[in-house]
C-alpha cells in the first residue's frame, strides 16, 4: 500500500533538527568522519516508529555507512 500524505510529511526531517543534527556531528559521518555524500540517517528507523522530529534520533552518515545500514537496527 502507499503511504498516506501525513506519514510520507511525517518522515521528512525538518530543518531545524537538520541544523541541530549537522551541528552536533560537525558535518561528518558518525562512523568514518567522511565529509561528502553525507544523508540524515534515522537511528531507530521510521519504519520502525522512529521519529524525524528529534536530533535524538537522527545522524549523519555517509553513503556507504547508511546504504550498509539500511533498515536495519545498529
Amino acid at each position: 500500500s502507499t503511504p498516506s500524505v501525513t506519514q510520507e510529511h511525517a518522515r521528512l526531517i525538518p530543518s531545524k533538527v537538520k541544523m541541530e543534527v549537522w551541528k552536533r556531528d560537525k558535518g561528518r559521518c558518525v562512523i568514518c568522519n567522511e565529509t561528502k555524500n553525507l544523508h540524515f540517517d534515522h537511528d531507530l528507523p521510521f519504519s520502525k516508529g522512529g521519529t524525524s522530529f528529534s536530533a535524538k534520533n537522527v545522524r549523519l552518515l555517509c553513503m556507504k555507512h547508511n546504504l550498509q545500514k539500511s533498515d536495519r537496527i545498529e
